[in-house]
């Protein structure tokens, strides 16, 4: 394990024990840190040249001027950390997402005391940031976006919210495991099944097996069409060539099964049969969700379809 990757174990412990899980946390003196900004580095720097300058010179005006600007600097401290202090951050909702798009999760800031929060900022590790100002005695709502990149669980990182109020010298700012827990499904891809078998009876009819394709109609015969698909009987009656057309069981019953992606990885099964049940759900039609025996009932609507897709995101 490299310097760089334990020093940060030893720090995301150390801040576990600080800052625990939770849904809702007010922040308060043992959830906020203080650190000069890159404007109060050279305002601090600044500051000591002057008073290197009024040691040299002796000279008084610079001196009260050194000390002006110094109590107004501590007194910016203290108002940064009590822009932070006492504001009370919990998580309301985490939306479902498919693979590929942004979780969007919703986050509520208020203030239990009579005081007002400005220029408060919440984001992810780089992701975009969203600014929040909270009115006394008022509850803010905040949505953040989170990217996905595959199905599955997804556990967010903790959220940063932080404040360079009122001047911009000093920076707070805390990190917040809101346990924030998101389900994502699998993209949606249109695939092709595994095609039917088909066999030819002695009569010349086309009988029908176990997973194969359903007798749907004739139509014309065309050239380069199968010959165990013609309609024999009707052309020994009628003396015309028509053809027997076929559709796949699964247009009838939807019983969507991985079986049906045999032939593709697991990943690109479940996309495909995503991309089923989404299609099936639009149409207004039942359908069942197959996987390895795992089968659910025949049935339509959002809360079947939102149970499917937790059962592919998650399988």
């Amino acid at each position: 394990m490299s310097t760089k990757s334990g020093a940060g174990a030893v720090f995301n412990r150390w801040l576990q024990k600080r800052i625990p899980k939770t849904e809702s946390v007010e922040l308060n003196q043992r959830s906020i840190f203080v650190f000069p900004t890159k404007a109060g580095f050279y305002a601090g720097v600044l500051l000591v040249v002057m008073l290197l300058t009024a040691i040299n010179y002796q000279n008084s005006m610079v001196y009260m001027l050194v000390f002006l600007i110094a109590v107004m600097c501590v007194l910016t401290i203290h108002l940064s950390f009590y822009n932070l202090q006492g504001l009370t951050v919990t998580r309301l909702l985490v939306e479902s997402a498919f693979a590929g798009d942004n979780l969007l999760v919703t986050f509520s800031l208020s203030s239990k005391k009579d005081k007002p929060y400005y220029g408060v900022w919440l984001s992810w590790p780089n992701e975009s940031e969203v600014l929040a100002n909270v009115l006394a005695c008022e509850v803010t709502t905040v949505q953040l976006t989170l990217a996905t990149q595959q199905r599955g669980t997804l556990i967010a990182p903790r959220v940063l919210i932080e404040s360079v109020y009122p001047f911009g010298l000093i920076r707070v700012w805390s990190w917040l495991d809101l346990d924030v827990k998101g389900i994502v499904y699998p993209k949606s891809i249109k695939g092709e099944p595994i095609p039917a078998s088909i066999s030819e009876g002695g009569d010349g009819e086309v009988n029908m097996h176990a997973g194969s394709d359903l007798f749907n109609g004739l139509r014309n015969f065309n050239r380069g069409d199968s010959l165990k698909h013609v309609a024999w009987k009707q052309f020994a009656r009628q003396g015309e060539l028509l053809t027997k057309e076929f559709e796949s069981p699964r247009t009838q019953s939807n019983v969507f099964s991985l079986e049906d992606y045999g032939h593709a990885s697991i990943e690109a099964a479940l996309s495909h049969l995503c991309f089923d049940v989404l299609n099936a759900e639009a149409r207004g039609e039942f359908y069942a969700l197959n996987l390895k025996g795992d089968c659910t009932e025949m049935k339509k609507g959002a809360e079947h379809l939102q149970m499917c897709l937790q059962k592919l995101a998650l399988y």
